[in-house]
């Protein structure tokens, strides 16, 4: 398969930020395949913070830039084949962690899929034990996307006649 290995970094106004690699993954597979996708995740900032990931679908807009969706074109999407739920864990100050993203194809399908695996780097908790709770926290987000174009043959069930026998009246 081929990669495509793109970094992408997250910046806010305050000068914060986390980066992924590679930010998109090509990869020609076979029906029923399996494929583990090793993603960093990288915390630029001097502190640590919580991280979670979770697969999502996308869709490509008219300027041609693209969006993560709520919902996934079932047609044209392969967040189903993601193995990961939600995933959350703290990543610590200017740490990069590899976590591995496991894809498994379907026996039944051909054709390019899309779909998305999103990071986001999340506010520090901020609360103190007793104080009335109020904080205003901004979280980062960067997705890893996803190009699978499923090659090969279709698995097809075949008729198989045994024993055949014409009766006549």
């Amino acid at each position: 398969g081929l990669w495509l290995l793109a970094a992408g970094v997250a910046t806010s106004p305050a000068g914060a930020s986390f980066s992924v690699s590679p930010q998109s993954v090509v990869e020609d597979l076979a029906p029923g395949a399996r494929k583990r996708v090793m993603v960093t995740v990288t915390n630029e900032l001097p502190v640590a913070r919580p991280l979670r990931y979770f697969p999502a679908p996308f869709r490509q807009k008219p300027d041609g830039t693209y969006e993560i969706t709520a919902e996934a074109d079932t047609l044209l999407s392969c967040q189903g084949w993601f193995a990961q739920d939600t995933v959350t864990f703290v990543l610590g100050a200017k740490e990069s962690r590899v976590v591995s993203v496991d894809i498994t194809v379907p026996r039944n399908v051909s054709g390019t899929r899309f779909g998305a695996v999103v990071f986001d780097l999340l506010p520090a908790d901020s609360a103190v034990p007793g104080e009335p709770e109020a904080a205003v926290g901004l979280v980062m987000r960067m997705p890893a996307y996803f190009e699978l174009t499923v090659g090969g043959r279709l698995l097809r069930s075949r008729a198989e006649l045994s024993d055949l026998k014409v009766l006549t009246p």
